[in-house]
């Protein structure tokens, strides 16, 4: 987590596709299943979230009911990323939460909003940016 913080964004562009099936809402109306419904072995779901550190505690329960691959980017307010305590504390939250949570990914986003810095400290929630990160991953 550490190297990804000290390494400047990426700015590559991808493609996403998004692959839906017609008999989704049919075969599960519940979001995480735990029964009833199977996919085939070779097709996997990944689910890719976004949050802040004071929410990462609810994520829990998310691990033990999604089996495929997660994606997380955690939002980082600037102040957070260049306070060494602070970025201590984030990566133990971080490394707490995938010590029970194999498969997911983590990618920190450190947001600093130039728009905003005049306003009392304020920043906005770069949601659209922090989807695409994970979109990306």
């Amino acid at each position: 987590i550490q190297k990804q913080l000290d390494e400047p964004p990426s700015s590559s562009a991808s493609i996403r596709t998004l692959h839906t099936s017609k008999l989704d809402m049919k075969n599960s109306p519940n979001s995480c299943p735990n029964d009833g419904f199977t996919l085939s072995k070779d097709l996997s779901t990944t689910l890719v979230i976004q949050c802040t550190l004071d929410r990462i505690w609810l994520l829990a329960e998310t691990c033990n009911r999604w089996t495929d691959p997660i994606v997380l980017v955690v939002y980082l307010p600037y102040e957070t990323a260049k306070d060494s305590v602070q970025v201590t504390k984030s990566i133990e939250s971080i490394a707490n939460l995938m010590a029970n949570c194999s498969q997911m990914t983590v990618i920190p986003h450190v947001h600093i909003d130039e728009k905003n810095q005049g306003n009392g400290g304020m920043s906005s929630y770069p949601v659209n940016v922090m989807r695409n990160k994970g979109l990306g991953a």
